[in-house]
């Protein structure tokens, strides 16, 4: 097909819109010529195209060039009907179960389902909204940039309301925002970034004298801006040191924050990941024009040619060899850390990095020996001789074992909460009065297995299982699934391995899947590990390990027998030999892209 210039677009008529629709069903404003594909991209051209796109759990949304709005991949509540009625459309938010779209005259659409909560809570409903400039939004909360250069909020989960809806009191002079997990970063019209919100890894941390600063991206551990003159700065998890945070390009146009990664879109089209102070570059991907993420791995973007496309790091495995790391019995991974604590099978431990919150890494010393750990923002031991150590953050008292706490079999920590199982079944809670995770039903024994994430869960043993916490009023509620046999409670969802060989994979909206694994005849699932991406791993008898996107329940990653696995914690996995092996993403630039329809 020949290239179209510009004089000839101009006198070609509907013969080029013809051409169009021929090359992409979906246009971003046209194709572009050849001599425009040549010109290096600018920042104001990126960012005029990167607020037209959004994504979040596997839900993708673009502002076509006549102002109205593609969805693709999870349907909403409202979907497709309601994006096909929208008109004068400049940007977009995907929220969990919420779709928001910005019109042009300041008003903002929505769509989806979500809770009527009090107004302290819920704060400006967006239907209310006629003077927005600019919106960006997590999983569950939405923020607006208001004409006046204030910044409001809008909360729809019962989850007790969210740490980015404390926005600094004396705000102002805001042009634009983003919305990551658990903080958020302001752009002021002087080129200066305010940030707020839960510091897991130094992600609230701004660079002392960063200045004009033309875009902003936050993710879960990390944060990054963009400069006027295309140099670019992160900071965040593994981003602690100058010479991590400075990041070695002038023609940085674009920029998204994943999980621990920064995505920058180069001048020329071409993306780099950067992460704990390196940068690699995917091969084998189209030019982009444009680029968004939702805080974890995965990444939707704008093809130079008008296309839309998502890409995916794919996970490689590696051992992490050393004499310090032999005969290990069990590891402990901090929700947002790249840093963990190994446990030897003699009871001693291995502490690698400051596991990215400050007094984390410093483990009492026993002379028990430690039978196991478990890691949040503050840490629990399990000793052999059944008691508990805490140490780390003690704001809430998480970190203030029961004096009389004595014959305990297993430890979870949790965000600000703390969960024992004893030897006879009884479950014992301690920290934030908040959200009711201390609220132990009181009806509950005969407990085998504990787990604290988002919310607390706990195994029985007739295979029931028994939630609490994580909602504005105290509950508890028994779980309609088959009889199971493990459970674990993660960031953003929770899972039970049932009986029968299935898993259960659910989230704070009750949405649930079911997934089938996939293994040679006569063996089965044994246990299961969250991560701190989408991935959920499942490992088989036989050593065969299996991600499944959480989402979607689809599998997305196999690691064959032959390593020998027997458990993971988050990215990192302990073979029968007692060697550590780290499940990374993969850097050998295999890229996994594909184009939406």
């Amino acid at each position: 097909m020949k290239v179209l210039t510009a004089r000839k677009m101009k006198t070609a008529g509907m013969l080029f819109l013809a051409l169009t629709f021929l090359i992409s069903t979906i246009s971003a404003g046209g194709t572009v010529s050849a001599a425009e594909e040549t010109k290096p991209l600018t920042y104001q051209q990126v960012l005029a195209s990167q607020k037209k796109l959004s994504s979040m759990d596997k839900h993708y949304m673009a502002v076509k060039g006549n102002g109205s709005v593609s969805v693709w991949g999870a349907r909403q509540k409202g979907e497709p009907t309601t994006p096909n009625s929208l008109k004068n459309i400049v940007g977009v938010a995907s929220s969990r179960s919420k779709s928001f779209a910005l019109r042009k005259d300041g008003s903002i659409a929505q769509w989806g389902t979500g809770k009527d909560l009090s107004p302290v809570t819920m704060g400006i409903n967006p239907s209310t909204t006629k003077d927005a400039v600019a919106i960006s939004s997590n999983r569950g909360t939405l923020l607006t940039v208001h004409r006046t250069g204030k910044v409001s909020f809008y909360h729809y989960i019962d989850d007790g309301g969210h740490v980015i809806t404390n926005i600094p009191k004396n705000l102002s002079g805001v042009k634009d925002v983003s919305a990551g997990d658990s903080h958020a970063l302001a752009l002021k019209s002087n080129g200066a970034v305010v940030a707020w919100g839960k510091d897991y890894a130094g992600n609230t941390r701004v660079p002392s004298g960063l200045s004009n600063v033309v875009a902003i991206a936050a993710g879960t551990t990390v944060s990054s801006a963009l400069r006027s003159d295309g140099t670019a700065v992160a900071w965040g998890m593994g981003l602690n040191t100058p010479s991590k945070q400075k990041i070695p390009y002038r023609d940085v146009v674009g920029i998204a924050a994943g999980f621990a990664e920064v995505f920058l879109l180069r001048s020329n089209g071409s993306l780099v990941v950067w992460q704990e102070g390196q940068a690699y570059t995917p091969t084998h991907l189209p030019k982009l024009a444009a680029i968004a993420s939702s805080g974890e791995d995965e990444l939707i973007g704008l093809t130079s040619d008008g296309r839309y496309m998502k890409w995916s790091q794919s996970f490689s495995h590696r051992a992490l060899g050393g004499e310090a790391l032999t005969s290990i019995a069990s590891i402990a991974v901090p929700s947002y850390s790249s840093d963990y604590v190994a446990v030897r099978s003699d009871g001693t431990v291995f502490v690698k990095g400051d596991l990215g919150t400050a007094g984390l890494s410093d483990i009492p010393a026993t002379t028990e020996g430690i039978a196991s750990v478990s890691l949040s923002n503050h840490g629990l031991a399990l000793t052999k001789a059944g008691n508990v150590l805490a140490w780390g953050n003690n704001s809430y008292g998480e970190s203030t074992v029961p004096a009389d706490l004595r014959d305990v079999v297993a430890v979870e920590a949790g965000y600000e909460y703390s969960l024992a199982l004893k030897k006879d079944g009884s479950v014992i809670a301690w920290g934030t009065s908040r959200l009711g995770y201390t609220k132990v039903p009181s009806e509950l024994k005969d407990v085998v297995a504990i787990s604290a994430g988002d919310i607390a869960l706990a195994l029985k043993t007739d295979g029931s299982i028994v939630t609490w916490g994580g909602r504005s009023k105290p509950y508890s509620e028994t779980l309609d699934f088959p009889k199971s046999i493990a459970i674990t409670s993660r960031r953003g969802y929770q899972a039970a391995l049932h009986e029968d060989g299935s898993i259960s994979i659910w989230d704070r909206q009750n949405s649930t899947v079911t997934v089938h694994p996939k293994l040679k005849e006569g063996h089965s699932i044994v246990s299961l590990g969250g991560g701190n991406t989408e991935i959920l791993w499942a490992v088989a008898d036989d050593g065969t390990t299996l991600g499944f996107d959480y989402m979607t329940g689809k599998e997305v990653e196999r690691i064959d027998g032959e390593r020998g696995i027997v458990k993971v914690d988050t990215n990192l996995a302990v073979t029968k030999a007692g060697e550590l092996i780290m499940l990374e993403p993969d850097k050998s630039n295999k890229s996994k892209f594909v184009f939406l329809p």
